[in-house]
Order: structure tokens, then sequence, then C-alpha cells
């Protein structure tokens, strides 16, 4: 596994530790099914279809950018924003930031001129783990699939251990 991968699935893992739509669906399944993990794990995947659909448009978004096309509109721009954090990059992003910076600059140019063009219409908005994982998979020269297998393979492990925590309380 690439390094960049490790870090993409590192920032998913931490992703995963917040009050996220597809955690709470996760321990809410564990208690009204009988805590089966299976089930559980499932119910939590299928959050994600919906919720996790700004990655696949933002990985057609980036793939406009770098074939120089007319990009879609700014007024609601997959990718960008956190509601986690307001006006600044959310801080398990920083190392894969950092390295995408310094290895593949491209990349953090799309970033810049987006975040440019929202600020130009008043949106202080960043780059969330969506367009660093569009990013990825464009970087690694993976399908838009890749997202997907990235969010769910980070995430499950996750699950585990969250579930196992939430017994012992």
């Amino acid at each position: 596994m690439s390094k960049l991968i490790e870090l993409l699935m590192e920032a998913h893992r931490k992703s995963c530790r917040r009050d996220n739509v597809s955690t709470v669906v996760l321990r809410e399944s564990w208690n009204s099914n009988g805590q089966d993990l299976y089930k559980s794990i499932t119910a939590a995947m299928m959050t994600l279809g919906g919720i996790h659909a700004p990655i696949k448009r933002c990985y057609v978004m980036i793939g406009r950018h770098l074939r120089n096309e007319p990009s879609l509109p700014y007024d609601l721009v997959p990718g960008f924003g956190s509601s986690f954090f307001k006006g600044a990059i959310d801080p398990i992003l920083y190392d894969l930031s950092d390295y995408i910076n310094v290895n593949h600059t491209q990349y953090e140019d799309i970033a810049i001129k987006i975040h440019n063009k929202l600020i130009d219409q008043g949106k202080n908005l960043y780059p969330n783990i969506a367009f660093y994982t569009a990013a990825v998979a464009h970087i690694e020269q993976q399908g838009i699939l890749f997202c997907e297998k990235v969010l769910i393979e980070a995430r499950i492990p996750e699950w585990i251990k969250i579930l196992q925590e939430y017994e012992k309380e």
C-alpha cells in the first residue's frame, strides 16, 4: 500500500470516530438487532451511499479540472466544507494534505483555485475528506469505485472497535 493510501485510510479511520451518521446508525442497529455484528455493519454501510455521494461528484469535478474542461457551478461544491470545522481544514487531514502539497501539487492547485472562487462568493470553505479521497483516487490512477472501497475498508475495523468499546460501557 502506498504512503498516500495509508494516509487516506488513517484520515477515514479518524473521521469514523466522530458521531457521524454511519457511526450513530451502527450503535442504534447494535441495540435494536440483538447485538448482531453483521446487521449493524450492514446498516452503517447503507448510510454511506447517499451521504458520501459528494466523493463521487468530487472525483468527476477534479477530473474536469485536470482536463481543463469547464467546471461545475461553484454554488454547491462537493468536497468542500465541514460540519465539524468551520473556516478551517479538518486537523485529521493535515498529514494527507501536506503529502499531496509536496508530491502532487496540481491537486493542491485545484483545491486553492476552488477555495478562492468560494471566498469570492463569501464562502470560507476548505477541502474536506471527500476532496482528498477523490484526489488520491486520481493520483493512484484508480476509478471512482476506489473511493467507496477506501471508505468502507477504513471504517469496518473502526466500527468493530467502537462496538467493542460500546459493549464495555
